[in-house]
């Protein structure tokens, strides 16, 4: 970063002194332009070539004594103030460059030109001695004077800005980049660091939030555009830290009633199994004790499913256990544990293609299996069924769960559903893809829960 930023101060300086260079040649460039084009300067020029024309005539027989004369009225002609005193349009630099000449021919024709060695200069008159603009890459005046029969012809080519700049024969250029650099290098090594270090207590602070720690802050209390930065992310990192306390705070609330859910589901039901299954243990310990060792086979395997529900509740059922057992396999031992002792007949009735579809979906399975155990357990406690059937099919694009008993019923619309069963089976119904929960029952008219419910959206069937 301290190498971009003192490149990135050396091209904007670089700019900037380049701009103002050319900027300035150019202002320069259009005062010399006005000069030689006003009427004062060729009024200025005929007056002085007037002046000077004597001794030209005198001189024009001997080319070392015209061009010294021509040199005379050139210095006469272009006072101070009409080109820059310095740098590549200077008078001596036109001459040494051989941009500036000026050309005298007398009466008789005798001719001559300094500097001496430039082409002459055209002499052909130039209408009221008027200067003639030459517009192109580089600017040409030209101004013909006469004077008694002789003539003068004056040229001058100047440097546009960019040229003046390249060609100029002074170190102003060489010093000022040099001066550049330098300065650059000390205010890079001076501001970089400081800014470097405030962007670098910034990127902690941001690593620090994607690691979760959003009690860290960036510390910047400059007043300037980076440290309103800096406090409007700090601002941000409050509003997250406040959105991740409340989204905690409703996740143990939702554990909560998940896990009183499993609880009502599971245990709760095979305690009520059991309970039952002691009691009938304990009519027939007088009456039938042919069925004791029945009964009590099947309380012990109560307590055993019991355990196991405990532990469900913490792993929330194994996923890998649905997947590898399926649906139907589970609910062959569920349903006869939960009914064991009651009398109730059963059916349970799921296609191979419904149970393989479902093993690929435990997290949906296990809510399905959860609502089937519950239905079943009020049918038992609840309905005083003698037949019971547990239907799991496919249903359009979806499945379709069911459980009918044949008991006393109930008006859905009269609050039957005390307690957490309903509400449980209904909740987790519509926590289901495309979930949907409905109860059919009437007073003696038997009880029908149905769950109609997708898997995820890769695993519909085609």
């Amino acid at each position: 970063m301290f190498w971009r930023f003192l490149i990135a101060m050396f091209c904007a300086s670089s700019v900037g002194m380049a701009a103002f260079g050319i900027a300035m040649h150019v202002i320069e460039a259009a005062r010399t332009r006005d000069a030689l084009e006003s009427p004062a300067f060729v009024t200025h020029a005929r007056a002085s070539f007037v002046a000077a024309a004597p001794l030209l005539r005198a001189a024009a027989r001997d080319p070392a004594a015209c061009a010294y004369g021509l040199r005379l009225l050139l210095a006469d002609l272009l006072p101070p103030g009409t080109l820059p005193s310095d740098g590549a349009n200077a008078l001596a630099r036109l001459l040494a460059d051989g941009r500036a000449a000026v050309t005298y021919v007398d009466a008789g024709g005798a001719a001559c030109t300094y500097p001496r060695g430039v082409p002459a200069v055209d002499v052909a008159p130039t209408p009221g001695g008027a200067v003639r603009t030459d517009t192109g890459r580089k600017r040409g005046y030209r101004a013909a004077l006469d004077a008694g029969g002789a003539r003068l012809a004056l040229r001058l080519r100047l440097h546009g800005p960019v040229g003046a700049m390249a060609h100029s024969p002074s170190a102003t250029w060489t010093v000022g980049f040099s001066f550049i650099v330098v300065l650059n290098l000390l205010c890079a090594l001076t501001l970089v660091p400081l800014l470097v270090r405030r962007i670098r207590r910034a990127q902690r602070a941001a690593r620090a939030w994607t690691h979760g720690d959003t009690r860290t802050r960036i510390v910047d209390a400059t007043p300037d555009e980076f440290g309103d930065l800096a406090r409007s992310f700090n601002r941000l990192a409050d509003s997250f830290e406040e959105v991740i306390r409340v989204k905690q705070d409703l996740a143990a609330a939702e554990e909560r009633n998940r896990l009183a859910r499993e609880l009502h589901d599971t245990a709760k039901q095979r305690a009520f199994a059991l309970s039952l299954q002691l009691t009938a243990l304990k009519s027939a310990a007088a009456t039938a004790p042919g069925q004791r060792e029945h009964l009590v086979a099947t309380s012990v395997r109560l307590v055993r499913q019991l355990q196991s529900d405990l532990a469900g509740v913490i792993q929330r059922l194994s996923g890998a256990t649905l997947a590898e057992r399926g649906v139907r396999a589970v609910l062959a031992e569920e349903v006869p544990a939960l009914l064991g002792g009651a009398g109730i007949g059963w059916t349970l009735d799921i296609p191979d293609a419904v149970d393989a579809a479902l093993r690929g979906a435990p997290h949906v399975t296990q809510q399905v299996l959860l609502i089937a155990i519950e239905a079943v357990a009020n049918a038992r406690e609840h309905a005083h069924a003698r037949a019971l059937a547990v239907t799991l099919s496919a249903s359009g694009a979806g499945y379709l769960l069911a459980v009918r008993d044949d008991g006393q019923g109930f008006d859905p619309r009269a609050g039957a559903g005390v307690g957490m069963g309903l509400v449980n089976m209904r909740a987790r119904a519509h926590a289901l893809p495309g979930g949907a929960f409905h109860v059919d029952s009437g007073p003696g008219a038997g009880t029908r829960v149905s769950v109609a419910f997708h898997l995820e959206p890769e695993k519909v069937p085609a």
